[in-house]
């Protein structure tokens, strides 16, 4: 009875704000797993909305592509990249909310669990900032990796749960068998991707999503790590062993930017792990392999699950891809960008902002949800000749 008095105040206090309702459910779960409740994975959504939103026309299911009047102009010429295979996908943090916490909700459950003192409670690179200063620059990276073990398996229905808790999130993940995780979910993102048969994609994520999903289309995808510090030089790499390797469709390429969980000391996760990431990559050009390096800079990017506010996209954007000379002011760029309606007052505005900046870059904008993008890209692939 106090779990479901508890799950029900903050979901409807979080529905209320927002209208999402599979945030809604997040928020509410992730309240019961900080406050150590043994029955945080009972509460289960069934939902018919198609939107996930109460207030959500049907009109307004579609994101929308700024600055295109006919938006089959911009689709049709992304996925002629995407079948030339000169498209790079990365992906980011908002691409899997069903089964993990998106970084706003990993923050507040810090927050709440260590007495974060400041306002900004929901901005995780600032709330994994003050856990490594008062406990260590490691330990928000071990916490993160607790975080999503112990969310995927409150996710979890109980015929999939494990019987015993495994260490990290990719035995996890290949435990409960990647297939039981996306069968029912046509527009799931690694799914959808996967299908593409495209040589390299990169992740900003620590999970091991993509790899497994690839797996299950029956290719032999490669892991890799960027070795951004100098402790992680010591790790094997395929381009080490192999000067001659390439990614291919058959084989291929997840490149973990930001770190992987099954490498705890990679993970860049507060302000100043993300600045020493930007300072070394910049000025070592070896941390990061050729291969990547030509990708960001002369194939079309495709970002997928993104905030205008994450620290993620902005150190790649701004920071990363900005400092290749070769990039051509960002040619052929195509950003997804999730509305934030916590830090969103004026959407129109926004919109308006978005399109005069980015557009002057270069860069294809389509303003909505990962799940949108993905509908939208599957739909227009369909309808494609060829």
């Amino acid at each position: 009875m106090e779990s479901g008095r508890r799950f029900g105040a903050a979901f409807y206090q979080s529905l209320l704000t927002t209208g999402a309702v599979d945030e809604a459910v997040n928020r509410a779960r992730s309240l019961l797993l900080s406050g150590g409740r043994p029955d945080a994975g009972v509460p289960v959504l069934f939902m018919r909305l198609k939107s996930g939103r109460l207030w959500s026309a049907e009109a307004d299911v579609r994101g929308t592509v700024l600055g295109y009047r006919n938006p089959r102009v911009f689709w049709t010429g992304l996925l002629r990249l995407i079948r030339q295979r000169k498209c790079t996908p990365i992906i980011g943090p908002r691409v899997h909310g069903r089964w993990l916490p998106r970084p706003p909700e990993v923050a507040r459950r810090w927050a709440q669990m260590h007495g974060y003192p400041f306002a900004n409670r929901e901005e995780a690179a600032r709330v994994a900032q003050y856990l490594a200063t008062n406990q260590g620059a490691d330990f928000p990276r071990y916490e993160l990796l607790d975080t999503l073990v112990d969310e995927l398996t409150a996710r979890l229905p109980d015929a999939l749960r494990p019987a015993r808790r495994p260490a990290t999130l990719t035995e996890l993940v290949r435990a409960v068998g990647w297939q039981n995780l996306a069968a029912d979910d046509p527009n799931d993102v690694h799914r959808v991707l996967a299908a593409l048969d495209l040589p390299l994609y990169l992740t900003t994520n620590a999970d091991n999503f993509m790899v497994e999903a690839l797996r299950a289309r029956g290719r032999n995808p490669q892991r890799e790590i960027c070795r951004w510090n100098p402790d992680l030089d010591r790790l094997p790499s395929r381009f080490d062993e192999d000067d001659a390797y390439e990614p291919s469709p058959e084989e291929p390429l997840v490149y973990h930017l930001f770190g992987s969980d099954e490498e705890p000391g990679s993970l860049v996760l507060s302000e100043d792990d993300y600045m020493h990431f930007l300072v070394r990559v910049v000025a070592d050009r070896d941390r990061i392999p050729n291969t990547i390096r030509e990708a960001l800079s002369s194939s079309s990017l495709m970002f997928l699950g993104y905030s205008l506010y994450d620290w993620e996209f902005r150190v790649l954007m701004n920071g990363l891809i900005a400092s290749l000379e070769q990039r051509l002011r960002f040619k052929h760029v195509t950003v997804q960008l999730e509305v934030d309606a916590a830090q969103t007052a004026d959407t129109a505005a926004v919109q308006a902002f978005l399109e005069k900046y980015f557009q002057e870059a270069n860069v294809n904008v389509f303003w909505g949800t990962t799940e949108q993008f993905i509908a939208e890209l599957r739909e227009y692939a369909a309808a494609l000749p060829g």
